[in-house]
C-alpha cells in the first residue's frame, strides 16, 4: 500500500481521536463512567479485573461472565450501567483507549528541533504504521462475529454504515483465526488483506465531504489543540492563549514563530468546531 495513504490514515484517526476526547458531550460520558468505576472498586470482594474491561469489553459482561465473577447484585448493576455509556461512546467513535485525549505540550516536546514535523510524532504514536506481517484486528469485527461453536459463527453487519469495509474486516479476522487454529500450511496473505482494509478505508475516508485532512496541516491542528487546551485551563480567551504560545519554544521549533497572531487566532476557531463535531474539518 503507498504510503501516503497509511500516513493520511495515521493523521486523520490521531486527530479525530483528539477532537472526540474534547467533545463535551464525550466528556461528560467519560465522567459519568468514572464515577461508576469509583463506585465499583469500593466494594468488596475486590474484582480481578478492573471495571474499564468489564464496561468496554462486551464479553465480560454476560449474565454468566459475571455471575462465574461472584459479583453481588450492586456489582451487576454498576457493569451494565457503565456497558449503556461505553455503548454510546463507541457510537460516537470512541474506544477505551482513547480516555481524555493527548496532552498536547508533552507531545510537542518530544519535536526535537525545527526540522522534524509533527507528522514524524504523529506517526510513532499512530497504529497505521505499516509493518510487513503485522495487521490490525478491529473491535467492531470482533464485536459483529458470534461464534456457534468451532466450526460455525454469525457475521452481523451493519446496514447504515459501508459494508466493503465491514465486510474485509471480518473476512481478515476470521481468515487469521481459521489459520491459527489449523495445521494446514496454506499461504495466507494476511500484507494484501491489510492493505484492501486499508486502500477500502481511504477511499470512505476521503469521499466523505465533511471531512477534510492534509498531513501539510499538522502543524497547525497540533497548535489548535494546545490553544484550545490552553485557553480550558486557565478559562482564558485565544489572545492570552496566543500571548503564552509565544513564550513556549514550539513555534521556534516548528519554524512557524513569524506566523501572526490572526493565523493563529484561525487555527483555534477551526479546532472549535472540529471538537464539537469530533471531526476532521478545514481549520479554516
Amino acid at each position: 500500500m503507498p504510503t501516503q495513504k497509511w500516513r493520511w490514515l495515521a493523521g486523520y484517526h490521531f486527530f479525530r481521536e483528539e477532537y472526540l476526547a474534547r467533545n463535551n458531550n464525550y466528556i461528560t460520558f467519560l465522567d459519568k463512567l468514572d464515577d461508576l468505576q469509583k463506585e465499583f472498586d469500593n466494594r468488596e470482594p475486590k474484582p480481578k479485573l478492573e471495571y474499564q474491561i468489564y464496561a468496554w469489553e462486551e464479553n465480560f459482561q454476560t449474565e454468566e461472565c459475571l455471575t462465574h465473577s461472584n459479583f453481588d447484585r450492586k456489582q451487576i448493576q454498576l457493569v451494565k450501567r457503565g456497558a449503556s455509556i461505553t455503548k454510546k461512546l463507541k457510537k460516537m467513535g470512541g474506544s477505551h483507549h482513547i480516555g481524555y485525549g493527548s496532552i498536547i505540550g508533552n507531545l510537542l516536546d518530544k519535536i526535537p528541533n525545527r526540522f522534524s514535523t509533527c507528522g514524524e510524532l504523529i506517526e510513532q504514536l499512530s497504529n497505521y504504521t505499516p509493518r510487513k506481517g503485522i495487521y490490525r484486528i478491529h473491535r467492531e469485527a470482533l464485536d459483529a462475529i458470534k461464534f456457534d461453536n468451532e466450526r460455525f459463527a454469525t457475521a452481523t453487519f451493519d446496514t447504515s454504515k459501508p459494508l466493503p469495509i465491514q465486510f474485509i474486516r471480518i473476512y481478515k479476522l476470521v481468515v487469521g483465526l481459521q489459520h491459527m487454529k489449523s495445521e494446514s500450511k496454506e499461504h495466507v496473505d494476511y500484507d494484501k488483506l491489510e492493505e484492501i482494509d486499508c486502500d477500502i478505508e481511504y477511499y470512505i475516508l476521503t469521499s466523505n465531504k465533511k471531512i477534510s485532512y492534509s498531513p501539510r496541516g499538522d502543524t497547525a491542528r497540533m497548535i489548535g489543540l494546545w490553544l484550545y487546551d490552553y485557553c480550558k485551563e486557565n478559562d482564558c480567551g485565544g489572545p492570552t492563549a496566543i500571548t503564552e504560545l509565544r513564550r513556549t519554544v514550539f513555534l521556534n521549533k516548528l519554524g512557524i514563530d513569524s506566523k501572526q497572531d490572526r493565523e493563529f487566532q484561525r487555527w483555534l476557531v477551526g479546532t472549535h468546531k472540529c471538537i464539537a463535531d469530533s471531526e476532521v474539518h478545514a481549520l479554516s
